[in-house]
């Protein structure tokens, strides 16, 4: 990355989607396809918010000009990725990942991880800040901390792979990376496509074997919210779960570990996105459909009951002005089947 800095290029889509590992063990670093000098011109319109949202500095997201300091940021999510197993702001839609990137602040990844040292924890969370005049200010220098952390780093020098993804084919991995340890690692949940869906395994952490299959099922894993260590539940979100429905509606869902307890936590039939209070015991849930405003609701954790709710969208005067909703439709696929 410095040296692409040094040749006056900006990545803008830096992502772990992106690095490869050659026969050597070196890092490239892979498609520039959105990449722009400093003191060049852009290939796409001032104005445009361009690259991979959970992995885009505040100043990407809010369309204003990048520099190798964006670039920092981006490195810097993909640390935290590297440490917690998943980046730090996630959403359904990129406008909620966004606003993430400009409002929030990170957890501390200390907190996922504790078998990290404390510096490195600073030198991700500095990476992340929202003032890129605080980050870093060159790839040269975020190495150089990085390789003082790496001395202080007791090791006998052995690894050993504990999981294994290999396809025979083609399998769709961007996007679908999720890691959770347990007990400092004696257990981890996996994301995995293995099965041909999306879905969440249960390891030993120790062995690197499959202690169980958490979801399971003709349905996708969308991705994971909360895991609940103490009650060793998780909740998540997923789509195809419901026969005849749009199979891009995303619900809401929370599971034991053991794959039993299985609970639909979203109730209208459309889109939801989740925020959940601090103690997991209520939850907000916005949700919608191409030919259905949003709505807001306030709903219970325990039981999934409707406390109240918070905002309707009316839509009468865009009615009355002559708007149409889109029409939903469905079709047969190429199959001529299904």
């Amino acid at each position: 990355m410095a040296e692409a800095h040094k040749l006056g290029v900006i990545h803008r889509d830096l992502k772990s989607n992106n690095l490869m590992i050659d026969k050597e063990g070196s890092v490239r670093i892979m498609d520039f396809g959105i990449a722009r000098l400093v003191k060049g011109k852009s290939l796409t319109d001032a104005g445009v918010m361009i690259g991979t949202p959970e992995y885009m500095s505040p100043e990407q997201v809010e369309c204003k000009e990048v520099d190798p300091r964006s670039d920092i940021y981006s490195l810097g999510i993909i640390l935290y990725e590297m440490v917690k197993g998943r980046v730090p702001f996630e959403g359904v839609t990129a406008l909620s990942i966004g606003m993430n990137h400009k409002s929030e602040i990170p957890l501390n990844p200390k907190e996922y991880n504790q078998q990290i040292p404390d510096e490195l924890s600073d030198v991700i969370l500095r990476c992340l800040r929202k003032n890129k005049e605080t980050r870093y200010q060159s790839a040269g220098e975020l190495r150089a901390e990085l390789e003082n952390i790496e001395k202080g780093i007791p090791t006998n020098g052995k690894t050993r792979v504990l999981i294994s993804e290999e396809m025979d084919t083609f399998f769709a991995y961007s996007g679908k990376k999720y890691r959770h340890d347990i007990d400092d690692g004696r257990e981890i949940i996996w994301m995995s496509e293995r099965d041909g869906w999306n879905h969440l395994y249960l390891y030993n952490g120790l062995n690197g074997k499959v202690k169980n299959q958490i979801t399971k099922g003709q349905w996708i894993v969308r991705g994971v919210d909360k895991v609940d260590d103490d009650k060793r539940q998780i909740y998540f979100l997923a789509s195809s779960m419901n026969e005849g429905e749009d199979p891009y509606f995303v619900y809401a869902f929370r599971i034991n570990f053991n794959g039993q307890g299985l609970i639909a936590l979203s109730k209208g039939k459309g889109s939801h996105n989740i925020s959940y209070s601090s103690d997991m015991s209520y939850y907000i849930d916005t949700w919608s459909r191409v030919d259905l405003p949003p709505r807001t609701e306030l709903r219970r954790t325990s039981d999934c009951k409707l406390v109240m709710e918070v905002e309707k969208t009316y839509i009468s005067r865009l009615i009355k002005a002559g708007w149409k909703s889109p029409e939903v439709f469905t079709a047969k696929g190429r199959d001529s089947k299904t």
